[in-house]
């Protein structure tokens, strides 16, 4: 978890001096903290795009990484 914390602020860093990134992240602690845009894939097809807020509530994003018994608060 530490290096994870680092790993954002250096990030973080290059971001506001100007730099853009693209990554491919499955810890979601990064992709939600880091991102302003996100790009959702599954099995190679995407799924969904939009803000960490969006993403989080996509019903095919809760399908697909979290089950059809998962059910998001509303």
């Amino acid at each position: 978890p530490s290096e994870r914390a680092e790993l954002v602020d250096v990030i973080y860093k290059a971001y506001e001096d100007g730099y853009s990134f693209f990554m491919i992240e499955h810890n979601m602690d990064v992709v939600m903290n880091l991102s302003h845009d996100i790009t959702v894939l599954n099995f190679g097809c995407k799924i969904a795009e939009g803000t960490p807020e969006e993403i989080q509530h996509d019903p095919q994003v809760v399908k697909a990484y979290l089950g059809d018994r998962f059910r998001t608060e509303e």
